[in-house]
């Protein structure tokens, strides 16, 4: 399944919206190289989708394109990123 998925730099998230609500993945930048993945959020009635992971590849992929190392504190970014074996 496809996303649609945005970045908004202003507001530090890459993002879903729907009309179900809005999903978020929320990072912070440390120093000048590392993003801090520090929170996932998909309303309720979108869970179970693949959303978070979307969101999470999403933002693996900015970080890449940018040469940015990833800081995973979001406890599902770091499952995904053990799961994928990328920590």
């Amino acid at each position: 399944m496809s996303f649609d998925i945005a970045h908004d730099p202003d507001q530090s998230e890459f993002y879903l919206e729907s009309d179900a609500g809005r999903a978020c993945l929320a990072y912070r930048k440390l120093g000048q190289d590392t993003l801090d993945l520090y929170h996932t959020s998909v309303p309720e009635s979108l869970q179970d989708q693949g959303i978070a992971a979307a969101l999470t590849e999403h933002a693996l992929a900015y970080a890449k394109e940018k040469g940015y190392t990833v800081q995973p504190t979001c406890p599902y970014v770091q499952h995904y990123m053990s799961e994928h074996g990328l920590i």
